[in-house]
C-alpha cells in the first residue's frame, strides 16, 4: 500500500516539476551574459538589460512568473549580440 501511494505521489509530482518556472535560471543567464559583454562598447545595452533583469526579478517576487520569464527572455535577446 505504501509503495502504491509513493508511486502515485511521484506520478503526480513529476509533471509539476517539469513545468516549473525558469525565473531564477533566466536571472542567472542574464547576469552571465552581462559579464561577458564589453562594457565600454555596449554600455547602453547593458544598462537596458540590467533594468529588464530588475523588472523580471520584481515580477518573480510578486508571483507573476510568466511575466518574469517574458521580461528576462527579452533581456537575453537584447544581450544576444
Amino acid at each position: 500500500m505504501i509503495k502504491k501511494l509513493t508511486l502515485l505521489f511521484f506520478i503526480i509530482l513529476t509533471p509539476t516539476l517539469s513545468y516549473s518556472y525558469q525565473c531564477t535560471m533566466l536571472m542567472s543567464n542574464v547576469d552571465s551574459a552581462i559579464m561577458k559583454i564589453d562594457e565600454n562598447k555596449y554600455s547602453s545595452l547593458i544598462e537596458a538589460a540590467k533594468m529588464l533583469r530588475k523588472k523580471g526579478e520584481e515580477a518573480h517576487d510578486n508571483g507573476d512568473h510568466l511575466l518574469s520569464e517574458e521580461i528576462l527572455n527579452a533581456a537575453l535577446r537584447l544581450l544576444n549580440i
